[in-house]
């Protein structure tokens, strides 16, 4: 599973208009308009944080020609060991429960 998202969607809607998904251990689950900086952290924010212990990774399915699933390092983009990944257009956060 590749870490490089953005690589994924080179000609993405990131940041301008459209709309991303979260699912799972998050308090308030639903869908959410992008905005000029939506990164991973911010999406669960949006989505009210976490309803229960923290994971230690996310999902994110992204769809481009064919769905992909993305696993990131919640501790380590916590941590700043690893960069805070952007949201695109159609997203699908996973967040295990």
């Amino acid at each position: 599973i590749s870490k490089s998202a953005e690589l994924l969607r080179p000609n993405s809607t990131y940041g301008t208009t459209g709309v991303f998904h979260v699912r799972g251990n998050a308090a308030k689950p639903g869908t959410y308009n992008l905005t000029s900086s939506t990164t991973l952290l911010k999406a669960i924010s949006m989505a009210g944080g976490l309803s229960g212990p923290s994971p230690a990774y996310v999902d994110v399915l992204r769809t481009h020609g064919k769905t992909v699933t993305l696993r990131f390092d919640l501790v380590d983009i916590r941590n700043g060991k690893a960069s805070d990944p952007k949201i695109y257009d159609g997203d699908l956060i996973l967040i295990p429960e």
